[in-house]
């Protein structure tokens, strides 16, 4: 034992710690660091195989941290650990939280952060739907992770990331997303091509822009040299090449050799050598097996416990599962320590995974799998969590154990209640496998189904379908499809979509002698298909078809039955109908709020009364249910539903002109929908684009509409139309005018395809006509623009209109043109689309100027660029100025100064941070990104000429 003793010493004060020769990663940790110190977050992802010395560099990079003044949160993750939803997040972010005072700790949760209390407080509740709720705690999550590191930059360490569970890895994603603007350094290591590894969401981290990917290399034949001399002094030539050779320069493999050959009494001669290249590295590891049993009585059976318990294994657990006393078990455990086997102390774990994998292996599989079947009894005796017993009782051999069934879907439960899908899947598919009671078996497919549903796996339709073959209540079948339905929705999947919800409206036909569905729930899967129909082009056409037949009994239709009179009204808008009626019916549906009060703000009807009062301009109608939705979506914590709120927020601020808090909605829609919930992603994107764009930032514009797979995503819906419409946009900033035409025609070709004739929608035939225009088409880019007045007359709402008439008077030129012109910006003053006249009142004055009336061109040029400045609309604002100039006028640079010049929402900011907020505490009581706030607070500094938040403070007064 004393010789042991003495080894483990030797092993902690020599070159063995696995440092030798990681001088490169070594530098690249103190970088990370740094730039973390400096508030540029980044993220280190080491990769290695097995025993290469992963957890040497991320011990050394946590000591590393601790000495530079960081605060380290550190985790490991183990085999059993990735049966747990979000078990490493907790694992890393739980003892600030337990280490806290009553105040500090609310500190730490305050404002959005809040929403990560279910994972740390047994009483809360998650908040959201089911499909809300992962993205609910991911938020709080890094909220979390915010507000830690606010009080001093911040070091997570997170070792073995290739068994950690997807919850936990879907958190590195979501910070890494916002890593850039934290103080904050990730330092994770995998191991590559890990059977069961979740590789996808490996993959994704690797490749992320903020991520640096480190390979440790084996050591070469003089660190092995240094290394096996320090062990063994004197150690000859022959002898140390042929331990490089058997370990192929593993560090922690090297290690257990010359444990072994120690043990052995084995002299370091050239003799030896051959002994040593007679070895496999299977036979290194076996050594330990040998050395367990050499061991007092008890240890072989300890080391077999824990390795079978894994992170559950307390003394105690471990003493009852081996069947050995508690004073037995405990010398066991200082053996098993002393022989460099275990870690000392609770709770009980083996010094590295390579020992834990070749003892729980050497557990013959039927003991192994009776093993953690009493361990999960143990452990539910016990009153352990429900994903713990679980854990074991997915290793287990099935047996038909109603018990193990119950305990299982009790922890998938538990998961979907943290939005961990894919943890609950792994414990229905192995409570099917039990299998359960006959009786049961339906409901276990339908919460398998589920499960598959909001993790987005296609499976889930062929599970719903054996679940509903085992249940004969045709009003339940239909309420799975809807829910189903509408799930595939949120996340891009159109066409499965409109395919659950019809099957759920047959479930509900039946013969005519069956009441089979009240009209409700027939109306509200009506509701649902027709909504979702109208997006998809192979079934829009159908669809206004139906929704035609719908009118003919609009009148008939009563307050319960709002849903399909906000499918007509969404068919009228689509086909350009008078926007009187299209309003006057929205109304109608909104009921002066009645619909919120009925249901919620998670409803398609109210996103459906959201568009299309403000594709009809009436932006103030719109924006009062936008901001009841937003404010219930913050009470709820629905991360969904706010990306909603804020995209449909961007668009009425964009047309008012307010261009920095359109930018930072969008925005914000973005970062809502980068998960799984990607349904609006491409029109979140366009608006962003258009902002960007008047605002000068044509690069950022451009990042957020290029998104990888477009076509395929969302190709069949007329979403993909808003991001080619924006694309479009990029190329005619450019000046690429045939790409800019092309991605304009596919975009016409796309929103037609679903029978959108609207321009109000997305004025696509008006940039068609500017890009056909820039590339010498007059008569092309005249038909384009014609075509777009005609139809924009039909629906009559001044905004489509004005950009109608402002796209045909430029194309026309002329007196015709200045006619189109003025009659642009007549009719977009009756429009709260402000934006929309600064730009005709520009286009008005630049060709009155070219017509030779310097002086009239005067008049328009100024308002226009009022108005621009106002809005912080540089490329308008410069043309308008260059403009003037050009007509004989000397006008000021800026018009509009101080102040003034704010938007609302950038006033409002300015105003947070001139009290000493901080950015990140400004975003949380916005539930906005920091990036946003520093977007308002880019613009804000621009405008009034400043530099510091102390000369922001002097301004405001």
């Amino acid at each position: 034992m004393r010789a042991a003793q003495a080894t483990a010493a030797h092993r902690a004060s020599s070159p063995s710690n696995g440092l030798l020769e990681r001088e490169p990663e070594l530098a690249a940790i103190d970088a990370s660091l740094a730039a973390a110190r400096e508030g540029e977050g980044r993220l280190l992802y080491v990769e290695g195989h097995a025993g290469i010395g992963k957890s040497a560099l991320l011990a050394a990079a946590a000591e590393r941290g601790a000495e530079a003044g960081m605060e380290v949160l550190a985790a490991r993750a183990s085999a059993l650990e990735r049966r747990h939803s979000f078990g490493v997040a907790v694992q890393l972010l739980e003892p600030p939280l337990a280490g806290a005072d009553d105040e500090h700790r609310e500190d730490l949760l305050a404002g959005a952060a809040g929403l990560a209390r279910p994972l740390f407080e047994d009483h809360a509740a998650a908040a959201g739907s089911p499909e809300d709720q992962l993205f609910s705690l991911l938020h709080g999550l890094y909220w979390l992770t915010s507000n830690l590191a606010e009080r001093r930059p911040l070091e997570i360490v997170a070792d073995d990331a290739h068994w950690t569970d997807g919850s936990s890895l879907r958190f590195f994603l979501y910070l890494a997303q916002r890593l850039a603007e934290l103080p904050v350094a990730v330092i994770m290591s995998a191991r590559p091509a890990e059977p069961e590894a979740p590789q996808d969401l490996l993959r994704q981290l690797k490749s992320h822009a903020v991520t640096d990917v480190l390979r440790p290399a084996a050591l070469s034949p003089r660190a092995v040299e240094t290394l096996a001399t320090s062990r063994m002094p004197g150690a000859e030539a022959e002898f140390v090449s042929a331990c490089a050779r058997v370990t192929d320069g593993n560090p922690y493999l090297l290690n257990e050799l010359l444990s072994d050959l120690q043990d052995r009494g084995v002299e370091p001669t050239a003799a030896a050598g051959a002994q040593v290249g007679r070895l496999a590295p299977d036979s290194v590891l076996e050594a330990a097996l040998v050395r367990l049993v050499r061991l007092p009585a008890g240890a072989a059976a300890l080391a077999r416990a824990v390795a079978v318990l894994s992170d559950d294994a307390t003394l105690q657990r471990a003493a009852a599962l081996a069947g050995l006393d508690r004073e037995v078990a405990a010398a066991a455990a200082d053996a098993l320590a002393a022989a460099d086997l275990l870690r000392p102390g609770e709770p009980l774990c083996f010094v590295h995974p390579l020992l834990h994998s070749t003892i729980y292996a050497d557990v013959a599989a039927a003991e192994r799998a009776a093993m953690h079947r009493r361990a999960a009894r143990q452990l539910e005796r016990a009153g352990a969590p429900d994903e713990t017993v679980a854990a074991h009782l997915l290793m287990a051999t099935a047996s038909g154990d109603p018990w193990v069934v119950e305990q299982l879907r009790e922890a998938a439960s538990g998961s979907l209640a943290r939005g961990a899908a894919d943890s609950a899947i792994r414990y229905l598919t192995r409570a099917l496998e039990e299998p359960p009671p006959a009786g049961v078996r339906g409901d276990v497919l339908l919460e398998l189904g589920r499960a598959e549903s909001l993790a987005g796996r296609a499976s889930a339709v062929a599970r719903l379908d054996q679940a509903l073959a085992l249940i004969d209540d045709p009003r339940r079948r239909a309420e799975i499809l809807r829910e189903l339905g509408w799930t595939l929705q949120k996340k891009g999947d159109m066409k499965q979509a409109v395919s659950a919800f019809e099957r759920g409206l047959r479930e509900l036909e039946g013969p005519p002698e069956d009441d089979v569905g009240t009209s409700l729930e027939v109306a509200n899967l009506q509701i649902a298909h027709l909504g979702a129909a109208l997006l998809e082009s192979g079934s829009a056409e159908r669809a206004h078809r139906a929704v035609a037949s719908l009118i003919e009994k609009e009148s008939a239709l009563g307050a319960d039955e709002r849903g399909l009179l906000s499918v007509v009204a969404m068919h009228r808008l689509f086909r350009g109908e008078a926007h009187e009626e299209v309003i006057s019916l929205s109304k109608q549906v909104w009921g002066g709020g009645r619909l919120f009060e009925q249901e919620g703000s998670n409803s398609h009807t109210v996103w459906h009364v959201i568009g299309c009062l403000s594709w009809s301009d009436a932006l103030d109608e719109a924006e009062e249910i936008v901001d009841a939705a937003l404010e219930a979506a913050r009470r709820e914590g629905s991360i969904v539903t706010l990306g909603l709120g804020f995209y449909a927020r961007s668009w009425p601020r964009y047309w008012r002109g307010d261009l920095s808090t359109a930018a930072s909605d969008a925005r914000a829609a973005i970062d809502a929908w980068s998960g799984a919930f990607s349904m609006y992603l491409p029109v979140a994107a366009y608006w962003f684009a258009q902002a960007a764009l008047e605002l000068g930032d044509v690069d950022a514009a451009a990042e957020a509409v290029d998104l990888p797979d477009a076509e395929e995503r969302w190709g069949d819906t007329n979403m993909h139309g808003a991001l080619l419409a924006g694309q479009g946009c990029i190329g005619l900033a450019r000046g690429d005018h045939a790409q800019a035409i092309d991605l304009f025609e596919r975009c016409g070709s796309s929103v037609l395809g679903s029978l959108v004739a609207n321009p109000a929608v997305i004025p696509w035939r008006s940039f068609l006509s500017s890009a056909r225009l820039a590339a010498g088409d007059v008569e092309g880019a005249r038909a384009a623009a014609c075509e777009e007045v005609e139809l924009a007359r039909g629906f009559g709402a001044a905004r489509p209109l004005g950009i109608a008439l402002r796209a045909a008077g430029v194309a026309e030129r002329g007196e015709r043109g200045l006619g189109l012109l003025e009659e642009s910006v007549r009719t977009l003053r009756r429009s709260p689309s402000r934006l929309e006249l600064a730009r005709s009142l520009v286009d008005l004055g630049a060709a009155v100027r070219r017509h030779g009336r310097r002086a009239k061109a005067r008049e328009p040029l100024r308002e226009g660029l009022e108005l621009a400045q106002g809005f912080g609309a540089v490329v308008l604002e410069r043309r308008a100025h260059e403009e003037l100039v050009a007509s004989g006028a000397k006008p000021r640079r800026r018009e509009l100064s101080g102040v003034d010049s704010l938007t609302p929402s950038e006033r409002r900011v300015a105003e947070m941070a001139a009290e000493g907020m901080t950015n990140r505490e400004i975003a949380q009581q916005l539930f906005v990104t920091v990036k946003a706030v520093q977007w308002h607070l880019g613009n804000t500094y621009r405008k009034l000429e400043i530099s510091s938040r102390e000369d922001l403070a002097r301004e405001l007064g």
